[in-house]
């Protein structure tokens, strides 16, 4: 009979998650606040019963204010999820355990020929600056 093997995966919990939770939060609410406003801007002007929408066209107060929900979510996310990133850094280099993961950079490759350092394509064949010849595969 096998045994059940029990294997960690990560962590939850701890201010590092809450406050990554909060960032889309506020990250949604800019979103639905900006569609809404801009919404009501093409009601808000409405002179008739025909139409939905304004006959004057929408009204900009509405516009601006939908944009400015919109820029302060973006902001709040990013700041709140630098912040929780900053936790999670500081735990790890006093070896606590954190929630969440640690934003890596991707790699970034270039390639050069071997025999006159010019720029090529990851996949070329032949170089075209000395006219060297690649190993394909």
């Amino acid at each position: 009979m096998a045994t059940i093997n029990k294997e960690l995966i990560g962590y939850y919990g701890g201010k590092e998650e809450q406050m990554s939770g909060l960032a889309t939060f506020f990250l949604v609410v800019g979103i639905i606040g900006c569609i809404a406003c801009i919404i009501v801007a093409g009601s808000v002007t409405k002179t008739s019963s025909y139409s939905d929408w304004g006959e004057h066209g929408v009204s900009p107060v509405w516009v601006v204010l939908g944009l400015a929900c919109l820029i302060h979510g973006i902001a709040l996310f990013i700041v709140l999820r630098g912040g929780a990133e900053i936790i999670r850094l500081l735990k790890k280099q006093n070896g606590l355990q954190y929630a969440g993961k640690i934003s890596e950079p991707f790699p970034e490759y270039v390639y050069k020929c071997p025999a006159c350092g010019i720029t090529v394509d990851s996949d070329a064949v032949k170089c075209f600056g000395c006219g060297e010849k690649f190993e394909t595969g």
